[in-house]
């Protein structure tokens, strides 16, 4: 992998939504529910950057994972 290139803000947030769909997480504490405003906070952004808008396929994804996998915001 060439290092001229830096890494975009997209790739930085998938990077950190394949780590919280495999549970292991560098950012946030183990266990860290998967949401899109822990997928920002993992990737080391503010939770605002991370938007529709600007990445809709990305954040189309974590919602998929989300509705897929049953990750409903629980009550315990």
């Amino acid at each position: 992998m060439p290092s001229s290139k830096p890494k975009t803000a997209e790739s930085n947030f998938r990077e950190a939504f394949e780590r919280l769909k495999a549970g292991v997480p560098k950012v946030l504490p183990p266990g860290a529910p998967l949401s899109q405003n822990n997928v920002a906070k993992e990737a080391g952004c503010d939770p605002s950057a991370l938007r529709k808008a600007r990445f809709p396929g990305l954040v189309g994804e974590i919602q998929a994972h989300l509705t897929a996998h049953g990750h409903e915001r629980s009550t315990s």
